[in-house]
């Protein structure tokens, strides 16, 4: 294989760890040229753009929005190992979800007869996260915010129209010596399945991007 991986990283905030203004932008593509199969041939690539701006100076009132999309070239879903599939679910993602449980899910029946679902991952993805950042009292903040994204196996997929994700939240934040700590609790607009949660919640440190 010749294996390439190139990655373009912008970050034009005006804080690393808590921005109230600029844009960050990154663009990764990871690609596998076999020599003597072209059924291995692997591209991938990922691009993200963020944007922070203050919405009520005077009150440090901040609005932030992200948005990631990437895709995997690739004939066979089958054929893409686990690892370099797309996920979507978590802190970071869509956080009315556990961690990488955004559908589809793969499935498997026990010897008792029961259905496990399991994550799969996706061959493309697009996921967008909005932010409003309120301070509240000292160290402690605010955020209110909506998660979208779509996770499919086949691009084409996109055009059905019923393979798209929702979740809405709000959070606190205590700024620590090492950054903020984290509490987020958000709500899937729908279930995709009965038995599923209706919320999840994450606590962690840092932002969700």
């Amino acid at each position: 294989f010749l294996f390439l991986e190139p990655t373009i990283f912008v970050d034009l905030l005006d804080d690393k760890i808590n921005p109230t203004k600029g844009f960050f932008a990154m663009a990764t593509l990871k690609g596998m040229f076999p020599f003597n199969n072209r059924s291995s041939l692997l591209v991938k690539f990922l691009v993200e753009q963020g944007i922070f701006f203050p919405l009520i100076p005077e009150k440090g009132i901040v609005c932030g929005a992200r948005i990631r999309f990437g895709h995997i070239f690739r004939e066979n879903f089958n054929s893409i190992m686990p690892p370099e599939r797309f996920y979507l679910g978590g802190a970071n993602s869509l956080r009315g979800y556990l961690p990488d449980s955004c559908p589809p899910l793969g499935t498997y029946i026990t010897d008792d007869d029961k259905t496990h679902r399991v994550p799969q991952g996706g061959k493309s993805m697009i996921n967008m996260n909005f932010e409003i950042r309120v301070p509240l009292y000292e160290q402690i903040s605010g955020v209110v915010f909506q998660d979208f994204g779509i996770l499919v196996e086949d691009f084409a997929a996109l055009r059905k129209g019923n393979n798209h994700l929702a979740v809405t939240g709000f959070g606190l934040r205590y700024q620590t010596p090492i950054g903020p700590l984290r509490l987020d609790i958000g709500w899937k607009w729908d279930k995709p399945f009965p038995e599923d949660s209706s919320y999840a919640w994450y606590l962690t440190f840092g932002q969700a991007f």
